[in-house]
């Protein structure tokens, strides 16, 4: 039985089975994009190990991404080893599955331990951390000092939604009960809002659902703040500083503390400063050809100037920003411009990149293997 299922695993059969799989799921999560977005059809179809796909009134069960390329994982090794019990004259050929396989687990690192966002900057202005596009935290920070700083990931959010959840510090002079958390809320002035809604501050928070593009998605929550000693406090916070102040600064205890609710920061090992900005324009048009940006990497007291462009983004310590985006936009000249940057922690960065080479080198050492027997049949014959 093992060896049967030694030998299924490394079929060329499977192989095929696979291929024909993914390429269904890429059908079927292309599809969904035009009602759950690409966030969340790439997290449905592809981040997953199972799906449950919709067909009418019945959720047809699928493999999903991860199910698929763990599989074609093994089924590349197991094949590999099967063909070189066979013959030693493929040296090539197992290369170049030691090539494959480096860049499916290239991706797997990349799915499991890699950060994304962004960074926007005024000139002049620096920062050492990135933002989520999609997720959200709650940060409390000390007004004494700015380095105790508490944070509460979404994840513990939203579990906040039926009931209440308590967060307790010893290091804080209060407790923070989140009553209710929403991943997509729109607050209503107190005039506007339904007889039923909880109405905080002047505001009540009314509940969307999510939207195609998720990092459109503004949370918001109630919380109370329940001084250790005193008397508590309700509030409302909303990601977005629009109507209601996103972070609030309230003293308590001799102290002044905030309360954000902000998109999820991800230090950097270095901080990044925008010194100037530059945009190309393309003749009679105010579509840009060309934008860019000096900048000023400092890590402790150390500086060094670099250039950052379109197409050529800053990688150093497993961290690549690009230049994504700037701002203000339109026709005119502005007196000063913001760059927005993508920013990427990726380990296996540059993984890819040696697995191509990897499959290059063993594609060649076949193609000379073949090459070399070719010659020498003919010589023979001749």
């Amino acid at each position: 039985m093992l060896r049967k299922l030694f030998v299924a695993l490394g079929s060329l059969k499977l192989t095929v089975l696979l291929l024909l799989t993914l390429g269904l799921l890429t059908f079927l999560g292309t599809l969904a994009q035009i009602q759950n977005g690409l966030f969340q059809s790439q997290k449905l179809y592809f981040d997953s190990w199972l799906v449950l796909h919709p067909v009418r009134d019945i959720k047809v069960p699928l493999p999903g991404g991860q199910t698929v390329m763990a599989l074609f994982f093994v089924n590349l090794m197991v094949g590999g080893f099967i063909r070189m019990r066979r013959t030693r004259r493929l040296a090539g050929v197992y290369i170049v599955h030691f090539g494959i396989a480096l860049l499916l687990l290239a991706g797997f690192v990349k799915l499991e331990f890699s950060d994304d966002g962004y960074m926007a900057l005024w000139e002049g202005d620096s920062a050492n951390f990135f933002e989520s596009h999609y997720h959200w935290e709650l940060a409390v920070t000390s007004g004494k000092d700015t380095s105790k700083e508490f944070v509460v990931d979404e994840g513990v959010l939203q579990q906040a939604h039926g009931s209440r959840v308590a967060l307790r510090h010893p290091d804080l002079p209060f407790d923070l009960i989140v009553d209710a958390y929403t991943a997509n809320a729109d607050p209503q002035p107190a005039e506007r809002s339904m007889g039923t809604a909880d109405v905080v501050e002047g505001y009540s928070l009314l509940a969307l659902p999510p939207s195609v593009e998720r990092e459109h998605d503004t949370p918001g929550a109630y919380v109370t703040l329940r001084p250790k000693g005193g008397p508590e406090r309700r509030m409302v916070l909303f990601g977005s500083s629009m109507l209601i102040p996103r972070a609030r600064t309230l003293p308590i205890a001799d102290e002044t503390w905030t309360i954000d609710l902000r998109r999820r920061r991800y230090p950097l090992p270095f901080a990044l400063r925008v010194d100037d900005f530059r945009k190309e324009e393309h003749p009679g048009t105010t579509m840009p050809k060309l934008y860019e940006s000096d900048v000023t990497q400092r890590v402790d007291r150390d500086e060094r100037r670099l250039k950052i462009e379109m197409n050529k983004p800053l990688r150093d310590q497993g961290y690549i920003i690009f230049q994504s985006s700037f701002g203000p936009s339109g026709p005119g000249t502005f007196s000063r411009y913001f760059s927005q940057f993508s920013v990427v922690r990726n380990p296996s960065d540059q993984w890819p990149l040696w697995s191509c080479i990897v499959i290059a080198v063993g594609l060649l050492i076949h193609f000379l293997m073949m090459l070399k027997r070719y010659i020498v049949r003919e010589a023979s014959a001749a």
